[in-house]
Formats: structure tokens, sequence, C-alpha cells
């Protein structure tokens, strides 16, 4: 098997029709595969890794249980490796084991795990992704405002509202995503929390939230807001009012 793993994630471009014939075996012998390739999962050989995801793709189903027992490792490397494969199969029945890693220790698990649920889809495990909202770091509290977005967390937009004025750029514009989801009822508390902030940053990312609901109520607020003494809160409505072209 080492062999055929070698051909199977060989970079060489040359060696395309080897590679591709070997990625394939390893499919149609997957039951020896698997083992394997399990065990190269923590490689750092960037190259193997792409090559290892693509072959866990094609082998599909079968592949499942092994990236749920790599979840449970100790090393973070297979770890957050099975849960970009997982997330890339949006493998439902991988959700409640990422659910469970959530608050690892490493970063990279927590962000890997996270993220795997948002693109996964199951609402049910918002709850789960809330605490990275409070992270310690940055590229968690991007993933779990992100995620919230996907999963279209509606039940407590105010958690989301404090990350408007994030240090980092990516968790205020995760978490401008995650608002615009909101529905009819919420997008009436942004409008109310829009007249509440006097933080800058957070009124522009307030303002492409609204808008992007694409609610009656954001409608009437955007045209609001066109007055507003700040030119940048003008500019920013404007470009929102573009996508209500349908608007009288």
């Amino acid at each position: 098997m080492k062999d055929l793993f070698d051909r199977a994630t060989s970079g060489e471009p040359k060696f395309e029709a080897l590679r591709k014939d070997a990625r394939e075996e390893m499919v149609r012998r997957k039951d020896e595969a698997l083992p394997y390739l399990f065990s190269k999962l923590g490689t750092r050989d960037a190259t193997k890794r792409n090559a290892i995801k693509d072959i866990f793709l094609q082998i599909g189903d079968s592949g499942v249980p092994y990236l749920l027992q790599a979840l449970k490792l100790k090393d973070w490397r297979p770890v957050i490796e099975a849960a970009f494969i997982l997330e890339e199969m949006k493998e439902k029945r991988g959700a409640p084991a990422l659910a469970a890693i959530v608050a690892n220790e490493n970063w990279r698990v927590r962000q890997a795990a996270i993220s795997a649920i948002g693109e996964i889809g199951d609402s049910t495990l918002a709850d789960a992704v809330l605490p990275s909202l409070s992270d310690g770091n940055e590229l968690v509290r991007k993933a779990g405002a992100y995620a919230l977005g996907q999963l279209k967390w509606k039940t407590r937009p105010e958690m989301l509202l404090p990350l408007l004025g994030d240090g980092f750029y990516g968790v205020r514009y995760s978490a401008s995503f995650a608002l615009s989801k909101s529905g009819a009822e919420e997008t009436r508390s942004l409008i109310n929390s829009f007249k509440k902030k006097s933080d800058r940053l957070a009124r522009y990312h307030l303002i492409d939230a609204i808008g992007e609901t694409g609610t009656d109520d954001a409608f009437a607020f955007l045209i609001s807001v066109t007055g507003d003494a700040d030119p940048l809160v003008r500019a920013f409505a404007a470009r929102m009012l573009a996508n209500y072209q349908d608007k009288p």
C-alpha cells in the first residue's frame, strides 16, 4: 500500500496519469486503503494532505468512520484534516463529533470544528458554537460568527452585535453576515440597535446587515439614513439601496 500511496500522492506534473490511476486503485481497494490513509492524516506534506482528502472524498461513506475516529486523536493535525474532509463532504454524521471538540485547547481544532459545523448546516448545534463568539482567538471568533450565519441562527442576535466592533475585520464581516440572516422581527431589533450605537465601525456593518435582510423595514431604514450627518453612513446606505431596485 505504501508504494501505491506514494504514486497517488506524487506532486510531479509528469506523473499525473500514474497519480490518477493510483488514486482510483486505492478507491477500489478501499478496505485496505482506509487504514493506511487514516495513519497518514497527520502528514505535514500539503501535497499529500490534498491527495488524502481527494481519495477520502472519492471513497465517500465508507471513509466516514475513520474520519470520526480521527476526531478523537490527541494530535491536532489529523483532527483538523478529518474536520476539513467532513466539512467538504457536508457529512451530517460528523456534526455531533465535531461539536464535542469545539472547546478543544488548540485553537486550530476549535476553528476547524466550528467551520465544519457551519458548512454541514446542522442548526441543532448552534448552541455549541455560541461560546466561540467570545474566544480569545480572532480566527475562532470569525469562524463562530460565520457559522451562525450559515446555520441561520436568529435566537439571540444581540450576542453578535458586540462583534461588529471587534478589532479584527474578519470577525466584523462575519458577524454582519450572520446578522444579515435575520427575519423581519430581528431586523426591527437591529434598526433599534443602530440608533443606540455610537461606534462608527459597528454602525457601518449594521447598515450592511440590515440592508441584506431584504425586508420592508430594512428598505425604510436605508431611506431614512441617506440624510445622516455621517457621509459614510450615507454611502453604505446608498450601496445597499442598489439591491432594492424593484422598490418604488
